[in-house]
C-alpha cells in the first residue's frame, strides 16, 4: 500500500470514527514493519509505603503507518507488556490483563502520529525496596515495538531514614579506661517519626551487621550490638536525634573500628553512611599499640599524603569534592580514610573509606570524596585529615592532619527590593584597595612565594620560568596572605606524572576558572618534600577571563641529574595582576615521584694482548674491486609507463591470488627492453 492509499485509508476511518460510523476492519492485517513507537512521557517514580496501590500513565507516539486500535484482535491492538514478558512483577500487578500484560491503550483509535495512553495501577510489595519494572509495547501475535529503555520505578518505602550530622572524636584510652560521653547526632531524613519506647517506632545506633564481637567494649549499652537509642522521646521528620554512650577500653593495645548505623529494630536498617568511631587503646605505659604478631617482622607501608578541597568556599546546601593523594614509598595494601572535622576540631562530620587498596612500589593514587554540606551545617573553616591504615584498620600507617582546609559560609538571601530607584544617580564609590596596594605575599610551604612587581612594560600575556630554586625570589617572615573574598576562581591540575626520573622532563598542566569576569596572573610552582622554596615556578601575568570561562596552562619542567629524589608537590596560585592581591591558592594540587636515573654499569677493561711483529713478506698489491656508486632510484622503463600496482577494486573486483600463467623472460628479451 503506497503513502497515498495508506493516507486516504486512515483518514477514512478517523472520519468514521468521529461521526459515530461502525468501523469495519479489513480482513487483512497490517504487516510487521508498519507498527513502530517512540517513547512520550511518563508520571515521576513514585515512592509509598508497602501494600499501597496507585494509578501511572505512560504515553508513546504512534511513529509507524498502521493505526493502533483497541478491541481491534491480534496484528491491531497495541498492548503495554513487561518487557522480556517476564512474570516476576505479578506481585505489583492490579487488574492487569495479564502477569506480563499491563494494559492496552486509554484511546479505541490512534492514527499515526497520534498519542496513545496506557494507565494502570500498581501496589507496593510488602517488602522494602526499589522494584524496577521494564516496559515496552507489543502488538501480541505479530511484533515487539521499539524499546526505549522505559520503566516503571516503583519503591517500597517504610519511611525511615537518616543522615549523619556530626558525631564525637574517635577516642584514644589506656587499659580499663572508660571514655567520655560520645555522641553522634543524625536527621530525621525519612516520612515516618522515631518515637522511643514505641516498637517498630524507636530509632537505635546498632553495629552494623550486628557484630557482637566488639562487646568487650560495652558499659551501659542497651544490648552487646546496640550501643545507644534515641535520646529524644519523638523526632519528627527533619528533626535531629541523638545517641550517646560510653565505651570501656579492653586490655589488649589496639585499634577498635566501631562501625555505627542507625536502625529501627523489627523493621529495617537505615542509610549506612560507613561512620566509624575507631577506639585507640594505648599500651599501659601510654605507647601506640605495637604491630600485631603477624606483622613484627613485616616492613610497614607508608605513604606521603596530600589533598585538596574544591570549591575553597563553601556554602551549606552545596557540595564539595576533597581529593586526597596517596605516594606509597613500598608495595602493599592499604586502607584510606578521608575525614572532615568541624570548625575549632570538635566533632567530625563526613567519613569516607576506601578498603583493600592495591599499591606499587613509588605507586602515586587520587580519591575523590563527595560531601553535600548539610544546610545545617556552622560557618567556619573546616579541616580535611588524611589516613592510611592496615586492612581493618589493625595498625595505623601514616596520617596527615590538617591536610586540606576549606570554609563554609551560610547562603544570604537577599529579599526583593520593593522601593523603585532613586531618580537621581548616586556617586561612584571609592574601591580602597584600588587606593591602597597590598602586601606581596611571602613563600613558605603554605603559602606562594613572593614576587617582584611586574614591570609596565612586560607584553601580555607572559610565561616567566624560573627552573631552578636558585633564581626563586629570597622567602622573607612577611606572614602568608589571606584570600580576598572576590571574585572566586578553582585551580587544579589536570595532567601531571605521577613518577619522573632526573634528567627528564616534567609536564604538569593546571586549569584555571574564574566565576566571574576578570584579569589575574596564574602561578604555578613545584616543591620537594619540607621544602619552603619551589625547585621550579612558572607564572602567567594578565591572564584575562570571562564569567565562568575555563584556561589551561602548561609548564614543562627539565629535571636536574642531581634532584633529590622523593615526593615532589604542585601548588597553584591566582592573583591578581603583579602580584598584587592573591586570589585563590591551592598548596597541594597535586603529588608526583622524583626517582633517580637508573645507574648504567661501566665497561670493564680488557687489557690488550701482546702482539708478535713478523718480518712482512711482500705481497702483490691487488687491484680493488670496483663497487657501484648508487646515484639514486632506477628503472629501466620510462616513467610515463610506470603505474602504482594495488591489486583488486575496492567495492569491485576482488584481489587476485591464483598463478594463472608462467611467462619466461628470455622470450622477451631477458629484460633488456620493454617486452610488450
Amino acid at each position: 500500500m503506497n503513502r497515498l492509499v495508506r493516507d486516504t485509508v486512515v483518514a477514512c476511518i478517523a472520519g468514521a470514527l468521529t461521526m459515530g460510523a461502525a468501523l469495519v476492519l479489513p480482513a487483512w492485517r497490517w504487516p510487521a514493519d508498519a507498527f513502530h513507537s517512540s517513547f512520550v512521557e511518563q508520571d515521576a517514580a513514585p515512592t509509598l509505603a508497602p501494600g499501597v496501590t496507585t494509578s501511572y500513565t505512560v504515553r508513546f507516539r504512534n511513529s509507524g503507518l498502521a493505526p493502533w486500535q483497541r478491541g481491534g484482535g491480534i496484528g491491531m491492538q497495541v498492548n503495554l507488556g513487561v518487557a522480556g514478558d517476564s512474570a516476576y512483577f505479578s506481585d505489583v500487578a492490579v487488574d492487569w490483563i495479564s502477569s506480563n500484560r499491563v494494559t492496552t491503550t486509554q484511546e479505541v483509535f490512534v492514527p499515526p502520529g497520534g498519542i496513545g495512553t496506557f494507565t494502570f495501577a500498581v501496589r507496593t510489595p510488602t517488602t522494602p525496596g526499589v522494584y524496577r519494572v521494564p516496559l515496552r509495547l507489543v502488538v501480541d501475535g505479530l511484533k515487539w515495538l521499539e524499546d526505549d529503555n522505559v520503566a516503571l520505578v516503583l519503591t517500597s518505602d517504610l519511611g525511615f531514614h537518616s543522615q549523619l550530622i556530626d558525631q564525637s572524636l574517635h577516642p584514644t584510652l589506656k587499659p580499663g579506661e572508660v571514655s567520655a560521653p560520645l555522641t553522634l547526632h543524625f536527621r530525621n531524613t525519612g516520612a515516618h517519626a522515631w518515637n522511643r519506647g514505641v516498637a517498630g517506632q524507636q530509632a537505635n545506633l546498632g553495629l552494623a551487621a550486628d557484630d557482637k564481637s566488639l562487646g568487650v567494649l560495652a558499659i551501659g549499652w542497651p544490648t552487646v550490638d546496640r550501643v545507644a537509642m534515641q535520646a529524644e522521646p519523638t523526632v519528627p521528620p527533619s528533626g535531629v536525634a541523638t545517641f550517646t554512650f560510653r565505651v570501656r577500653a579492653p586490655p589488649t593495645p589496639g585499634i577498635y573500628p566501631l562501625h555505627l548505623r542507625p536502625v529501627v529494630d523489627g523493621v529495617i536498617w537505615m542509610e549506612d553512611q560507613g561512620v566509624m568511631t575507631l577506639v585507640t587503646v594505648l599500651s599501659p605505659s601510654g605507647d601506640a599499640p605495637a604491630p600485631a604478631e603477624a606483622f613484627k617482622n613485616v616492613q610497614p607501608l607508608s605513604f606521603a599524603i596530600a589533598a585538596s578541597v574544591e570549591p575553597m568556599n563553601a556554602t551549606s546546601g552545596h557540595p564539595v569534592t576533597i581529593t586526597a593523594n596517596f605516594a606509597a614509598a613500598t608495595a602493599g595494601t592499604a586502607l584510606l580514610g578521608i575525614e572532615v572535622y568541624a570548625p575549632g576540631g570538635r566533632s567530625l562530620v563526613y567519613q569516607q573509606w576506601f578498603h583493600s587498596q592495591q599499591f606499587g612500589a613509588g605507586e602515586l593514587r587520587s580519591f575523590n570524596a563527595a560531601w553535600d554540606v548539610p544546610t545545617s551545617a556552622s560557618p567556619g573553616t573546616y579541616l580535611v585529615n588524611a589516613s592510611a591504615y592496615t586492612v581493618a584498620w589493625k595498625q595505623l600507617l601514616s596520617t596527615k592532619a590538617s591536610a586540606a582546609s576549606f570554609s563554609v559560609a551560610t547562603p544570604v538571601t537577599v529579599p526583593p527590593s520593593t522601593t523603585p530607584p532613586a531618580a537621581t544617580p548616586t556617586a561612584q564609590p571609592t574601591n580602597p584597595q584600588a587606593a591602597t596596594p597590598t602586601a606581596q605575599p611571602t613563600a613558605s610551604q603554605a603559602s606562594p612565594t613572593a614576587q617582584p612587581t611586574t614591570p609596565a612594560s612586560t607584553p601580555s600575556p607572559t610565561a616567566v620560568s624560573t627552573p631552578s630554586a636558585s633564581a626563586a625570589p629570597t622567602p622573607t617572615s612577611t606572614p602568608a596572605p589571606t584570600p580576598s573574598a572576590a571574585p572566586n576562581f578553582t585551580a587544579i591540575v589536570v595532567a601531571a606524572p605521577t613518577t619522573a626520573v632526573a634528567g627528564s622532563a616534567a609536564n604538569v598542566t593546571a586549569a584555571v576558572t574564574s566565576a566571574s569576569a576578570a584579569s589575574v596572573l596564574v602561578d604555578i610552582e613545584i616543591y620537594a618534600a619540607g621544602a619552603t622554596t619551589p625547585a621550579y615556578q612558572v607564572w602567567f601575568d594578565n591572564q584575562n577571563f570571562a564569567a565562568g570561562q575555563q584556561r589551561t596552562y602548561s609548564a614543562t619542567w627539565q629535571l636536574p641529574l642531581t634532584i633529590a629524589p622523593g615526593t615532589y608537590t604542585v601548588k597553584l596560585g591566582v592573583f591578581a595582576p603583579g602580584w598584587a592581591s592573591l586570589y585563590r591558592w591551592n598548596d597541594s594540587a597535586v603529588l608526583f615521584l622524583v626517582t633517580a636515573p637508573t645507574a648504567t654499569a661501566s665497561p670493564t677493561p680488557v687489557p690488550p694482548s701482546p702482539v708478535v711483529t713478523a718480518s712482512p713478506t711482500p705481497l702483490a698489491t691487488a687491484s680493488p674491486t670496483p663497487v657501484p656508486t648508487s646515484s639514486g632510484a632506477f628503472t629501466l622503463i620510462p616513467a610515463d609507463r610506470l603505474t602504482t600496482w594495488s591489486p583488486g577494486i575496492p567495492g569491485g573486483v576482488p584481489a587476485r591470488t591464483m598463478v594463472c600463467a608462467n611467462v619466461s623472460a628470455t622470450t622477451y628479451g631477458g629484460g633488456t627492453g620493454d617486452a610488450t
